[in-house]
């Protein structure tokens, strides 16, 4: 027997077909990878064939070195992937040279690869009614997201954080098929009820001068929901979803973070409603309070459901 397996900590077993995957795991680190057949005999089954495998194939060895792993291992592990009959011939045979094992929940894309890595329900992540490790788990979200072609930085990093969060690999696999989940896609929430809010006076904002001046002619202080935008990076280039209540003062979040923008040079403002009625009653409304000092223009488009899906026509009227 080589040296290189002289001590043993785990031995893992993983049925691969009609035979066993076998790996030796020594200091947290797989130092041999096998494959095992059995044979039936009087006695129960016992080892046919034994290989060692490498990446140029597989080398043969004795079948009893296989037994003289098993007895040098401090522990001997079956991973849950194995069927119950698999299950059931290993133990007899292991039973036949007096040796015990255990049977564990592992990964088993690493299981099926040749690596020994058991997972508990803290640490497995859900995957195709079955469980991996984490790192399989992020490996695959990569190679799907790799893919699309769409996602890269921040946005990976999120979905990988909501991948561990919630332990489930399809279901954010799910949210790249357009599957919108309401708890993955909502990243916070924050209060807005007015006892809670201070108002935040509009001569505290720093916008450019015109719209300062025309927010402070209208207004002494925020409503809650605006007070919370402000005081939530409204201005620190942050992303926020505003969901409130009608006359609530949600347009006046938009306009006081896109029309400073645009008017600083730093952008557009681009204001979106369902209805052509009104589409037109806001386009009155911004030429009125920032046509002079804005461009406001409008463009009316309508959808139409095709053979191939719903499209948009910006030209309609």
């Amino acid at each position: 027997m080589s040296q290189q397996v002289a001590r043993v900590d785990t031995l893992f077993l993983h049925e691969a077909g009609d035979d066993y995957t076998v790996v030796v795991q020594r200091d947290g680190s797989r130092v041999f990878r096998g494959t095992l057949e059995l044979k039936e005999t009087d006695a129960g089954p016992r080892p046919r064939r034994f290989l060692q495998s490498d990446d140029d194939g597989g080398e043969p060895m004795r079948p009893e070195e296989f037994v003289e792993l098993a007895r040098r291992a401090e522990r001997i592990r079956i991973s849950e992937q194995t069927s119950p009959e698999g299950r059931e011939r290993l133990q007899a045979m292991l039973d036949g040279y007096q040796l015990d094992a255990l049977v564990v929940r592992t990964c088993r894309y690493c299981a099926n690869a040749g690596r020994y890595s058991p997972i508990t329900e803290e640490t497995a992540i859900s995957a195709d009614r079955d469980y991996i490790c984490q790192d399989c788990a992020v490996e695959e979200l990569e190679r799907e997201l790799a893919y699309k072609g769409q996602f890269t930085g921040a946005a990976q990093e999120r979905l990988e954080e909501l991948l561990l969060d919630v332990g489930d690999l399809d279901r954010i696999t799910d949210l790249l098929q357009g599957e919108l989940d309401p708890d993955l896609t909502k990243f916070d929430t924050i209060s807005a009820t007015t006892d809670e809010v201070d108002p935040y006076p509009t001569s505290d904002l720093d916008l450019h001068p015109e719209l300062q001046s025309m927010i402070e002619e209208r207004f002494d202080s925020l409503l809650p929901v605006q007070s919370l935008a402000v005081e939530n990076g409204l201005f620190d280039g942050e992303d926020q979803l505003v969901v409130s209540a009608t006359a609530t003062g949600k347009t006046l979040v938009g306009e006081l973070a896109g029309v400073d923008r645009a008017l600083k040079g730093e952008g557009k403002l681009l204001f979106l409603v369902p209805l052509v009625a009104l589409a037109n009653q806001k386009h009155e409304d911004f030429e009125e309070r920032y046509g002079d000092v804005l461009d406001v223009t409008l463009r009316v488009g309508g959808s139409r459901v095709t053979d191939s899906g719903a499209q948009f026509d910006p030209d309609a009227t």
